[in-house]
This record gives C-alpha cells, structure tokens and sequence, in this order.
C-alpha cells in the first residue's frame, strides 16, 4: 500500500466564500498554538491565519509558535477551504427557492440518500471533512433519526450558513457552503452546495443578501426548489383528501409569489455574469418541485415509490445499478408539462434564462412528518443531486 503518493496541486484556486483566485503556494494556513488566536479578518474568537515560511518533512506548514498546520485558507477574507480544494476540480451548484419552499429539507434528504446510493453506482459522495458540513449533519439526523423532526428554516443572517470577514476595511457577507468529494470513473471532484435563505431572494433585498448570492455568478448549476403548496394554480390540481392539501389551502398567503423569487434570481443571473437582458445561457438549472408524495402519482401518473435504477450491465452476478435516464427524462418532461401549465411565468423565466432546463420530482419525506413513525422514507431523494452534479460536471471551475 502506498501512502506516499504524489499531490498534485491545481494551478489555480477559487475561494469557495469570496471568490477570489489565487496559487496554492499563496494559501494561508489556520494557526493551531492556542497562543495564536485572534485573526485580523475574522475576529478575536478566530486562530491566526498566516503566510508559511517553514514546513516539516510531511508538508505541514509550521506556525509562528512551533504548531504543526494542514488546514489551508484564502489568502483574502481567511475563510478555511478543505485540502481537496487545492486539488480538485470544482462543481460549485446554487440552490434557490422562495421562504418556506423547503430547501433545509431537501438538501439533508439529498445528501444522505446520494451517501447511501452513490456506491451501489460505483461512486462515492462524502463530506470533504466533516466539520464544513455539520449544520447538515444536525438536520439529517432529523430526519432519519429515531422520530421525524424537520430542520430548521434557514436563517437570513447568522453563521450557520453565512460568516463576516472584514476585507480592504470593509464588511463582506460570504457564505459557507456545504462541500463534498464526489469520486466517479476514477475522477474526483468538489461539490460545493450554497443554500441561501429564501429572504435573499426577495425583490429589495438589501446589499449584504445581495452580496451573500454572488455565487450566482460561478456556479456550474443551478437548482430551482418549487414547492407546489405555495402555488394557489397547482395546488387547486393536486387531489384534496389529504389533510396536508385541505391545510396547505387554508394556509395560503394571497401574496406568496414563486415567481418574483425566480424573477430576481434570474436578474442577479444575468447580472452577476455579465449577461445582456436577452441572452440565454448554457447553465443548466434544475427544476426541483418537492412533496411530490402529494400529487405525483395523479398528476404525473407516476407515484415515484421505485427509484430510477437499472441494474448495471457490466456488473452481472453483483447489486450495481446505474441511473435509468430514460424513465428520469420521461418524468422530467411530463414534470415540464405540469410547471408550464400550472405555473407559466415562472416556466418561461426560466426557459428565457438557459437552454438546458431539466424538471426533477422529490419528496423529502414521503409522507406527512407525522405519519412516518421513525425515520423519512423519501422518494427520488437522490435523484435531483446526482442529476445535478452531472450536469454541471463540465470545464473545471
């Protein structure tokens, strides 16, 4: 076994949280003596980022106290970024959706489905390290824990999902996704998730909710969680005996709007990488429209409680599977169907904002949070992750 194998640095790097683009020679590294605690960028509460001078035999860069340091940072805001991204091609994906859409849920029923499926289709999805993801970590045990409990709604400001660094004597908002490693035909790539609170998206918003959806700008892929509930025209379609529909009728705010939540994504879009008002760009967005336990089996003829997989045809006599992207392409244009009918003006949004569309059903939970007694049974949780990861795994970032 060999555990000495060359790492080959790109040439480049991207932070994740401010974008800046820098040689991995310039990295900072996080301090590790206690005595060094306090960064000039992040805070009182933060350890010391520095620039390297001396290294041991390993590699590790050495801190101006003696410690031993492998955890690297940007040289502009000193965010911490995973040692993989010194290495790895990047997938950055944006996922946006209206107050309440429920994109918390979504995304911890996401990744531990992905987790759970990725090796059976001779992938593997992990978190790069841990630590980048243990918000996460807090909701999938939610939900698939020992009783059903839903994650919070994300938060406007805070850190869990957002920190401040103080940059050329100025305040900035940079988020901080959820980063994994996805490995697939013996490549390995980053997948950064950045979830912003739906608030961010409102028409209004204020600089600093602006400044914290600039990934908008280099993102590979974009998600667009719809949630049909919210929607006074699909939900009128869906069948009405469940308690959750009567309830979700009750409950309808006359002025919840998908649209102008998609509408602003689609100026910030456009804005942010520079787009004139009529160009349409080749970033594929996925269009994710969750609970589909409620409806999908009237209106997409479909109730989704198979999952798209076929076994592997070179892998006879084992359990591998692969996508089956035919049913997955059929119900992605019956889906397509549903949202131009029922919701036109966010359809045509997005159809003016790229040419590579794609419609993806999901339910988190597969039924309603109280009837599931122990654990989410979801379905097609994995599919809009894997499916997204595809599409945006094109040029490195």
């Amino acid at each position: 076994m060999n555990d000495t194998a060359t790492i080959r640095l790109l040439d480049s790097v991207r932070c994740p949280h401010c974008w800046t683009r820098f040689a991995p020679v310039d990295a900072r590294f996080v301090a590790e003596s206690p005595a060094l605690l306090g960064d000039a960028r992040l805070g009182d509460s933060e350890p010391l980022r520095f620039a390297p001078s001396r290294f041991d035999a390993s590699g590790a860069a050495i801190d101006p106290e003696g410690g031993r340091c492998r955890r690297p940072a940007c040289p502009r805001c000193h965010c911490e970024i995973p040692r993989a991204g010194l290495e790895l091609a990047t997938i950055p994906i944006s996922i946006v959706g209206a107050p309440g859409a429920g994109k918390s849920t979504l995304l911890a029923s996401m990744s531990w489905s992905v987790r759970r499926d990725a090796p059976r289709l001779g992938e593997s999805f992990m978190d790069s390290e841990p630590w980048f993801n243990r918000s996460l970590h807090r909701d999938e045990r939610g939900l698939f824990g020992r009783a059903v409990s839903l994650p919070d709604k994300t938060e406007v400001g805070g850190d869990r999902h957002y920190r401040i660094s103080v940059v050329d004597g100025r305040e900035e908002t940079v988020p901080r996704p959820l980063i994994f490693t996805w490995h697939r035909r013996a490549e390995g790539r980053l997948v950064l998730l950045y979830d912003n609170a739906g608030e961010h998206y409102l028409p209004g918003a204020d600089r600093h909710a602006v400044a914290a959806t600039r990934h908008l700008g280099h993102c590979r892929a974009a998600m667009v969680v719809l949630d049909p509930l919210q929607d006074r025209r699909f939900l009128a379609a869906m069948p009405s005996e469940t308690s959750q529909v009567r309830s979700a009728h009750e409950r309808l705010d006359a002025d919840s709007r998908q649209d102008l939540v998609v509408a602003e994504f689609a100026a910030r879009f456009r804005d942010l990488r520079g787009m004139s008002a009529t160009a349409v760009s080749d970033i594929p967005i996925e269009v994710v429209v969750t609970k589909a336990d409620l409806w999908a089996g009237e209106l997409l003829g479909d109730d989704l409680a198979t999952e798209p997989w076929q076994p592997r045809a070179a892998s006879a006599g084992d359990d591998g599977i692969e996508i089956d992207q035919r049913r997955v392409e059929e119900i992605s244009t019956r889906l397509a169907g549903l949202v131009r009918r029922h919701m036109p003006e966010t359809a045509a949004l997005l159809e003016r904002l790229s040419n590579r569309v794609v419609h993806c059903p999901h339910s988190a939970l597969g039924g309603p949070p109280g009837a599931l007694g122990e654990a989410a049974k979801p379905r097609w949780a994995a599919v809009p992750m894997l499916q997204a990861m595809r599409l945006g795994d094109g040029a490195a970032w």
